[in-house]
């Protein structure tokens, strides 16, 4: 379940928006919905947590899960929040690793 936050929409054929849709829309989950608004009231801007590495890592592993898509890694700022801890495997300089990455602020 999540909030609605944006539609698409078939254009006329002068190019305008019309009435009708093509049945996509994109929402936020609920989760992330619910803590929002609570963090603007508390500090005037919303937060969103921020992943890094170097140039050339390949992330393989997040929380102990083989890493298959950047999806992971998009799901992973949404659910987490800044400051909070994350296990990561990765390859860089040719070699396999594992490292415990805390979370920043999304600049």
């Amino acid at each position: 379940m999540g909030v609605p936050t944006a539609g698409a929409s078939v254009p006329s054929s002068s190019g305008e928006a019309s009435g009708g849709n093509i049945g996509l829309g994109f929402a936020v989950p609920v989760a992330v919905a619910r803590t929002i608004p609570n963090e603007i009231i508390a500090t005037g801007r919303s937060t969103h947590a921020y992943f890094d590495l170097r140039q050339g890592d390949v992330t393989t592993k997040v929380n102990g899960q083989a890493a298959t898509s950047n999806i992971q890694l998009q799901e992973l700022t949404l659910a987490k929040k800044a400051a909070d801890k994350v296990q990561i495997g990765y390859t860089g300089d040719g070699k396999e690793s594992t490292a415990t990455v805390t979370l920043g602020t999304q600049p």
